[in-house]
């Protein structure tokens, strides 16, 4: 037997001798394990491509994690310190987040002024390859780990928007910046009684950022407050209690955690006295809003504390912890399942499923039921990130924003929108970029908003127009007319 296939099957028979077992069971598993090394020893030794014990070790946990359910993972001892040197700003970044949609690795958020922002990269923007690439079948993980480099290193990012088959290409330079887990955005006043803030992740200083944000807010004349969980992907499920405690009274129930060990079978509840506990709330939603986030929600309706707008949520309930490994990997592996105050899973069924038809199937099943649904927006044509990188966008939304009045009726007239922006737009398109762009009413609606946005910054300054960004957005004004007072 191979020296390192003989010292992987030590190290796990020594790891069962620590924790007994049942003769039988210690026998059978003994007997899989041989199994196991001597395929390992003949690959070694016979396989065409010569590889070594750690690549075999880490493609067999993968596969097998990856056949026990859709989020457990390993990560490697190289791969886990590339990823500490992202979290920890020692290595540039693009500025995008991702997760794994419908089989396609999708991106969720981009941040400001990133190098992923200037180059026209847009949530549910496809990856599909990274310079010579394919990321087809890659983790998570590993795409995001392809998304960081030095600073000033070249990539380039094949993109798929819309139905469109080939890649929009874009040339991508990385940045050098710390990564800073920013927990709280966009905070403002949408109407003299209604305050608004956007909840980006569940990290350590979230529920103090949401406390000072809601403080602030009050202190202009907030008497109610939206809070925005549109592509939040969770985070850590304790700062999701804590969040809850805000609003709730001491010792509500916000989640209960379900596993096969005993430790993992707990109740979640809120410790503390709540800072707001009579406030009007509603909270916002999406496809993208998941686990901890949907913790969140789920407890702050059941609780009959929150109204939910927006659309289903994604449907992860199952938690991770993370086993450091003696090679130096880590093993991210599930654990528990999250289930709601009044007892509903939050997981959708991903047992005996394939990984397609397990992303394919998000928002169905599980999850969170918003009380009001709206409809989403439709997705933006193909051309568009041609026209956003080349500038045509930006030269009308300049232009248009230049030639307007002081009156600020061209930023509140929707009438005069298509006229205005997106006719010249779609005519320069045609002509600079060879095509026929032609759209359906719902995203010239949804392009005119777009660079209505864009315009307002030019005209009244970034503060400002974010502000009357917000304003326009339909989910922010269903929820606007979603208020009712808590119980």
């Amino acid at each position: 037997m191979n020296a390192h296939a003989r010292w992987f099957v030590a190290g796990i028979v020594l790891t069962l001798a620590a924790h007994p077992q049942p003769l039988f069971s210690q026998r059978s598993t003994f007997r899989e394990l041989q199994t196991f090394s001597e395929a390992v020893n003949l690959l070694l030794r016979n396989h065409l491509v010569e590889t070594g014990i750690d690549e075999i070790v880490a493609a067999a946990l993968a596969g097998a994690l990856e056949s026990m359910d859709p989020h457990s993972y390993y990560v490697s001892a190289a791969e886990w310190t590339r990823m500490q040197s992202s979290e920890n700003g020692e290595t540039g970044t693009l500025g995008i987040s991702i997760l794994n949609v419908d089989d396609m690795i999708t991106v969720l958020a981009v941040s400001p002024s990133s190098s992923a922002d200037r180059n026209g990269v847009r949530p549910g923007d496809r990856i599909v390859r990274i310079d010579s690439s394919p990321v087809a079948g890659m983790a998570e993980f590993e795409v995001a780990l392809l998304l960081t480099g030095e600073d000033g290193t070249d990539v380039t990012l094949g993109i798929e928007r819309g139905s469109r088959l080939q890649p929009l290409p874009f040339e991508l330079e990385m940045e050098f910046a710390p990564f800073v887990q920013e927990a709280v955005r966009g905070v403002t006043m949408v109407d003299d009684s209604t305050g608004y803030l956007q909840l980006l992740r569940f990290v350590h200083r979230s529920t103090d950022d949401v406390r000072e944000a809601i403080d602030d807010l009050k202190g202009d004349g907030a008497e109610r407050i939206i809070i925005d969980l549109r592509h939040n992907p969770g985070g850590e499920l304790h700062v999701a209690v804590e969040v809850a405690s805000l609003f709730l009274p001491e010792s509500s129930l916000v989640m209960e955690t379900r596993g096969r060990k005993r430790d993992i079978n707990q109740e979640k509840r809120t410790e503390t006295r709540p800072r707001f506990p009579r406030i009007p709330l509603v909270l916002i939603t999406d496809i993208s809003s998941a686990s901890a986030s949907e913790a969140l929600a789920a407890g702050l309706q059941e609780n009959g504390r929150a109204r939910i707008v927006g659309t289903p949520t994604f449907g992860k309930g199952l938690m991770q912890l993370s086993f450091h490994l003696g090679n130096g990997g880590v093993l991210f592996m599930t654990v528990g399942e999250m289930f709601t105050p009044n007892g509903n899973r939050i997981q959708r069924e991903f047992r005996n499923r394939s990984m397609a038809d397990y992303l394919d199937d998000a928002g169905e099943g599980g999850g969170v039921t918003p009380d009001v649904f709206v409809e989403q927006p439709p997705e933006i044509p193909p051309w568009w990130s041609v026209a956003l990188s080349s500038g045509i966008v930006f030269a009308v939304a300049d232009s248009v924003a230049v030639a307007a009045g002081d009156d600020g009726r061209v930023w509140q007239d929707r009438s005069l929108w298509e006229d205005m922006f997106v006719m010249p737009l779609l005519d320069r398109v045609n002509r600079e970029l060879d095509i026929t762009a032609q759209v359906d009413a719902a995203t010239r609606n949804h392009i005119a908003e777009i660079m209505v946005g864009l315009g307002m910054r030019v005209k009244l300054g970034r503060e400002r127009a974010g502000k009357m960004v917000i304003e326009l957005d339909p989910f922010i004004e269903a929820a606007i007319h979603s208020f009712v007072s808590p119980n």
